[in-house]
């Protein structure tokens, strides 16, 4: 089975901007043009802006952590929810920002399709064993909470170290059944 393309030549029309008139397709000529040189300026160019430009949001990122920590104790000694709430906001945003800027780009360009999995186990495991140690020290300080409540037999010592015990062994559960569910195999 053969095919056969027909070409139709069909003359266009095309308005010449410079003299307002005609040009025909088959007068416009087409150069071929090498983009590897220009691509290579290019390259050059982000290569060296690309290393200022995020020691420049770095040191931004730092100024605003550093802002929003003084910003946070000048409300704190104010006792101003407004600034303390802007000043939380910025900390958490400047934080997330910096950890993003440093994290990704690494987890971006050393995953492999094979890699994702483990990777993501030892995340649930990370978390698992943050949850574990975090309701260690909830542990000991309501077991310090409580010997304070001995001491002076304050009400709301006694109710502190209730809760710290309670949402301690929260945690370790949690921390155990979470692990079932989201176990990457």
């Amino acid at each position: 089975m053969n095919l056969q393309l027909n070409s139709i030549n069909t003359n266009l029309l095309i308005v010449n901007p410079l003299t307002g008139g005609e040009l025909n397709s088959n007068d416009i000529k087409i150069e071929e043009r090498d983009f590897t040189q220009d691509i290579s300026v290019f390259e050059k160019l982000l290569n060296n802006l690309a290393p200022q430009g995020i020691d420049s949001l770095m040191l931004y990122l730092s100024i605003l952590f550093v802002l929003s920590l003084l910003v946070m104790c000048f409300a704190i000694i104010t006792k101003n929810g407004q600034w303390t709430k802007t000043s939380t906001n910025w900390l958490k945003g400047s934080f997330i920002t910096l950890l993003t800027i440093k994290i990704v780009p690494l987890l971006v360009f050393t995953m492999t399709v094979n890699g994702i999995k483990p990777f993501l186990n030892d995340t649930v495991g990370f978390i698992q064993m943050v949850g574990y140690y975090t309701a260690i020290g909830m542990i000991l300080a309501g077991m310090f909470i409580h010997l304070l409540y001995m001491l002076i037999d304050h009400p709301e010592y006694q109710r502190w170290s209730k809760r710290l015990v309670m949402f301690a062994i929260l945690l370790t559960f949690f921390s155990e059944v979470g692990t079932i569910f989201f176990k990457f195999t």
